[in-house]
């Protein structure tokens, strides 16, 4: 081997080297940020814990409005028109209404944060299944 082969190696370890330290670093780097990942995780956890709650809430809550439309409607069904008990049920539609209105709006919001919520965790899930 001449010096010029010689000094191109030396060269070459010397670069390698640098990539070694460079890649140390980044991994140093990669543990500090996988440790904070962690409150992450335990984040997302209590996001899904919070959400199955809202769930179970929001089956109640539209169960108690199916339940008192059924009743409305079976106490309209036996009211005469124009009675005084039927100006009272007008009042009761009228409750009924802004209520269904504000389960539409709660059901919507919770949609949105359900599809939200699957397709972020559905993407974490590919992404991390699929070896480096």
């Amino acid at each position: 081997m001449d010096n010029t082969t010689h000094l191109n190696m030396h060269r070459e370890h010397g670069i390698w080297q640098s990539d070694i330290k460079m890649w140390s670093h980044d991994l140093k780097m990669w543990e500090q940020e996988i440790e904070s990942q962690e409150q992450v995780l335990q984040f997302f956890e209590e996001a899904i814990v919070q959400h199955k709650i809202a769930l179970l809430d929001h089956v109640r809550v539209l169960a108690e409005h199916r339940s008192k439309l059924e009743r409305h409607e079976i106490d309209i069904s036996l009211v005469g028109e124009g009675t005084k008990l039927d100006i009272e049920l007008a009042r009761e539609h009228e409750d009924e209404y802004k209520r269904h209105e504000e389960q539409h709006k709660a059901h919507e919001r919770l949609k949105k944060y359900h599809h939200n919520l699957i397709s972020i965790t559905k993407s974490l899930r590919k992404a991390l299944e699929s070896p480096v």
